[in-house]
């Protein structure tokens, strides 16, 4: 282990050293957190790498050490691998202390349970929610009545294997998706199915929500597109496309035939878009507001944004919703 450290910042410790790590250390440093400690994967010696590589003064070759340590430490991030996540925010839960915990936090939302009594402690990392983009879409949702949305997700799928494994991405990665629509417009409750059962499989969903809003989430795996949100009402649409970037349109510009151009063309309006604030350019997209976040969380000020545990739940349910319409 690396020698003891003192600073009057709040001090975070550090569960996990894969790429995303480094991408947290960053930005929790600039919300005004001391990175601490670090631990990672017991044997596999990355923890003292990382802390070397990151400047972080004390590491621990075993995380259920460092968290048992807690009296070093005032929050701490659990970024590690999700099979591993239950037990270790257990140990944390356990400690009561602000915890960070990286989405989806289980890999089946039947694990989660047993976390809601400690769900004013966790956040979970559904960074995305903070994005600029995805609050001008809600003020756009929140200006108005029921409106028809459209969600693509099309995250990279494996080729060969079980179908299961095939399709980690969807309780991995498409969650992200999931949280969103559940945070923007308000919960979604989902309908029918159709899927494409193939070595390609794909699958698409119908949902309503309890504002009236009905939509559709498209899973197009492998398709070389876009992550999107698009949400419509009365001759306005807000499209996120990707996530990090908002634009509005109004009405259609009509262009007729000419003989150079000898189609009609119809030319959605562009009129306004949502800017990056600079920090997310400099910094991974939603990551220091996620940490400004936690922050509030020792004073025990829980900001609306963030995620919970019922919010992991609702979104891994979503995912195993997708996965089973295949089976």
């Amino acid at each position: 282990m690396g020698s003891d450290v003192t600073n009057s910042k709040p001090r975070l410790a550090v569960v996990g050293s894969g790429g995303i790590v480094g991408f947290h250390v960053s930005a929790a440093r600039h919300a005004g957190f001391e990175v601490s400690h670090v631990a990672a994967r017991p044997g596999s010696g990355t923890a003292q790498r990382f802390a070397e590589e990151h400047g972080v003064p004390k590491w621990w070759d075993d995380p259920m050490d460092l968290i048992a340590a807690s009296g070093e430490w005032d929050a701490i991030l659990l970024a590690t691998q999700t099979d591993r996540m239950p037990d270790l925010l257990r140990a944390a839960c356990a400690v009561g202390k602000p915890i960070l915990a990286e989405k989806p936090v289980a890999r089946h939302s039947s694990l989660l349970a047993e976390f809601d009594e400690f769900a004013d402690q966790i956040i979970v990392g559904y960074n995305r929610r903070y994005y600029s983009s995805v609050d001008y879409l809600r003020q756009f949702v929140e200006r108005g009545g029921p409106m028809t949305v459209q969600c693509q997700l099309p995250d990279s799928i494996g080729a060969d294997g079980p179908i299961e494994d095939r399709l980690a991405a969807v309780r991995l990665n498409s969650v992200h998706g999931f949280d969103l629509l559940g945070y923007v417009f308000g919960g979604i409750t989902l309908g029918a199915f159709v899927t494409t059962k193939t070595q390609a499989p794909g699958a698409a969903a119908v949902f309503t929500t309890h504002r009236g809003d009905s939509g559709v989430i498209v899973a197009n795996w492998n398709a070389p597109a876009n992550f999107s949100i698009t949400a419509d009402r009365a001759g306005e649409r807000v499209e996120l496309r990707p996530f990090e970037i908002a634009t509005r349109f109004e009405g259609m510009e009509v262009v007729e035939p000419t003989v150079e151009a000898p189609i009609r063309r119809y030319l959605p309006r562009a009129v306004e878009q949502s800017q990056m604030p600079e920090r997310d350019v400099r910094f991974k997209a939603g990551f220091i507001t996620q940490y400004e976040v936690l922050l509030r969380l020792l004073d025990g000020d829980r900001d609306r944004r963030a995620a919970g545990i019922s919010d992991a739940r609702a979104a891994l349910k979503i995912a195993e919703a997708f996965l089973s319409s295949l089976s």
